[in-house]
């Protein structure tokens, strides 16, 4: 990592150390399907980790309005 990563929380570490590995993945999958988009695999990836409920309510955020129309 470079010298910008010493000034990351813990939090952001970890985060930025399971996306690198999330992306890598996603490019090794991609590279053995030619015309896979390796950002489409990655957002895949992302969200198979989120629960259903938490891919359902960020899939439905601004698309339904509370008065029903």
């Amino acid at each position: 990592m470079s010298d910008g990563a010493s000034k990351l929380t813990l939090d952001q570490l970890r985060w930025a150390v399971e996306h690198e590995a999330l992306w890598r993945r996603s490019a090794a999958i991609a590279s053995r399907h030619p015309g896979m988009d390796v950002r489409g695999v990655y957002h895949v990836l992302c969200n198979l980790r989120r629960t259903p409920e938490e891919r359902l309510r960020r899939g439905l955020n601004g698309r339904l309005r509370p008065d029903g129309r």
